[in-house]
């Protein structure tokens, strides 16, 4: 298990990383804000680290990616992903194909925790924090199942967001009660 530090927060630098990274590495994404014009796919077993602190109680917003495409931000394409620690501001742009964080078919113990979802002013079309499609989310594991998603201490706020968390064609179950956006 390894740490590869991404050469700056850049979507290419940050793909970069990502493909030099092997199952159980750990992709470090430095502080800084940048611009995305396209998305990172993520198609193994890693954790993509930024370096906020403090969320989602008082988020200090250290790795800034600002989106300013309309696909998906990360693709998830494996199992046991983590994603943590950055703040995603999306631009006046619609990312309605597939959210901030895309996760299309089940995979287990992807994790995503301790993020900052911030919508800049979205004036047309619909934007998405999340979007999970076809497979299965669970809110823990008290039935023996594997846990597959797990969304935990991150902060979204919107102001006039299409859709905060989007489950689509899921079998979701929640043990506990949630306040989803």
């Amino acid at each position: 298990m390894a740490i590869i530090q991404a050469a700056s927060c850049s979507s290419a630098d940050v793909q970069t990383a990502i493909n030099q990274s092997i199952n159980g590495d750990t992709v470090l994404v430095p502080s800084g804000t940048c611009t995305w014009n396209s998305g990172v796919t993520i198609n193994k077993s890693i954790t993509l680290s930024g370096m906020n602190t403090g969320c989602p109680n008082s988020c200090v917003d250290n790795t800034i990616i600002i989106e300013n495409h309309s696909n998906a931000s990360i693709k998830i394409n494996a199992d046991n992903v983590r994603i943590s620690g950055i703040t995603f501001k999306n631009r006046d742009v619609s990312n309605d194909n597939g959210g901030t964080i895309n996760m299309y078919d089940s995979h287990i113990g992807v994790r995503i925790d301790h993020n900052k979802f911030q919508d800049q002013g979205q004036t047309y079309g619909a934007t998405r924090s999340m979007y999970i499609a076809h497979g299965k989310v669970r809110g823990d594991s008290d039935d023996g199942d594997p846990v597959q998603v797990l969304i935990d201490n991150n902060l979204f706020t919107a102001n006039k967001s299409y859709k905060t968390l989007d489950l689509y064609g899921l079998e979701v179950t929640w043990k506990r009660s949630s306040e989803l956006g």
